[in-house]
């Protein structure tokens, strides 16, 4: 899928249905500075997220070519990889929400043995499912112990979007990754954390988990957190 059509999708994805709890986007924000932690507009009561506030070379604003208006660039860099979670918090919810969904436009550009770790989970960084882009490849955990297997492949400077499912009344998740040459899917999986499922307030969240300081960076757009599927079937996202 070409970036012009990943672009399409996400336009879709962001103006289908589904009351967002979170909505992220940086075209308000200045170009090359470190973006305040409250989100402008609806939903009141959602935030992104910076472990180490000081750390705030960290994530940048910036326009790369691909995705729309402004995005935020997250960089491996420092502090240490414990303070380097970057998390997107929903507003809080009922607890009787039946589905998280979460989705996004990105463009990773990672250079080889740094691992980017992107999951949905709660506000204690317990995951529902996590996937790793490493080395060109999507992987997704198997436990929480640091078990992965992959499922499909991702291009460096290439638009992809992402598109999460929690469906907590039978504890399954899905993750998809489309817009590569061909579309990753995790499959419907158990919830990696059963005890997150009584968040009220998702979070996804971003981390370079290797030690040091790379060139890898992972730019983001259009952060969307709802609690029904964010499409119309037509696209395919919901199925």
């Amino acid at each position: 899928m070409r970036s012009g059509a990943v672009a399409a999708l996400g336009a879709l994805l962001l103006t289908g249905c589904g009351t967002p709890i979170l909505r992220a986007n940086f075209d308000t924000n200045t170009l090359g500075t470190h973006p305040p932690p409250e989100l402008p507009g609806d939903p009141v009561g959602d935030s992104f997220y910076l472990s180490s506030p000081s750390s705030g070379s960290a994530v940048v604003v910036t326009a790369p070519a691909g995705l729309s208006g402004r995005s935020l660039r997250y960089q491996h860099t420092a502090p240490q990889s414990y303070n380097r979670f970057l998390g997107f918090g929903g507003k809080e919810v009922s607890a009787s929400s039946l589905q998280y969904w979460a989705v996004w436009n990105a463009i990773p550009q990672l250079t080889p043995n740094v691992p980017l770790d992107v999951w949905m989970g709660n506000g204690h960084f317990e995951s529902f499912g996590t996937i790793r882009f490493l080395n060109n490849q999507v992987l997704v955990a198997t436990d929480n112990r640091g078990g992965f297997t992959p499922v499909g492949n991702f291009t460096n400077g290439r638009v992809h979007t992402v598109v999460v499912k929690v469906d907590k009344p039978s504890g399954t998740y899905r993750i998809s990754v489309l817009g590569g040459e061909a579309p990753v899917n995790t499959g419907t999986r158990p919830v990696l954390t059963p005890a997150a499922l009584s968040t009220t307030r998702p979070y996804v969240y971003l981390w370079f988990g290797s030690d040091g300081v790379s060139a890898s960076t992972y730019t983001v757009d259009n952060v969307l957190i709802t609690e029904a599927c964010p499409t119309d079937r037509g696209v395919g996202a919901c199925d």
